[in-house]
């Protein structure tokens, strides 16, 4: 299968976009068109890990940010989507947003970004309960945390 796509927008669009997801994941986002729908309805938004994939953001990982770097990026790459033309926003793992019609169905979206991002106040402002998760890469405590379609884990140290 060949896809055909084509960027439909400003270099200084897709710089600020990268810039939002990259500087608080280390990620790439690339925002596409397909060039023979002139009418313009599959406008995608390829996020990799940045904002999940439908399960929730695995902050733990070596190198994260601090949850305010991470909020930060995420109202920056809210107030881009708000002017753009995105229809779908595609995560780094397809599968785990589920399948349409079942209850673990959770596609990304413009309200998964605004979710995360108030997620991430409620932490910072110590307001959300969170729960002990597991942290693999070092002896940082780490938690989860979920508010309506945002979850995440995260460390100790990066409520800040």
């Amino acid at each position: 299968v060949e896809l055909n796509f084509t960027y439909e927008h400003t270099a200084e669009e897709l710089a600020a976009m990268r810039s939002a997801v990259s500087s608080a994941l280390t990620s790439a986002a690339n925002y596409v068109r397909y060039r023979d729908d002139p009418a313009g309805k599959a406008e995608l938004l390829f996020t990799g890990d940045a904002i999940g994939s439908g399960i929730g953001v695995w902050m733990v990982v070596a190198g994260g940010t601090t949850l305010s770097e991470y909020r930060d990026a995420l109202l920056h790459l809210a107030g881009r989507l708000r002017m753009l033309p995105v229809r779908r926003i595609y995560g780094g793992h397809l599968v785990q947003e589920g399948e349409p019609g079942t209850a673990h169905y959770n596609p990304l979206t413009l309200e998964t970004i605004t979710d995360m991002a108030q997620l991430c106040e409620k932490v910072l402002a110590g307001e959300i309960d969170s729960t002990p998760a597991n942290n693999p890469f070092d002896e940082d405590p780490a938690f989860r945390a979920e508010l309506g379609k945002a979850s995440m884990e995260y460390r100790l140290s990066q409520i800040r």
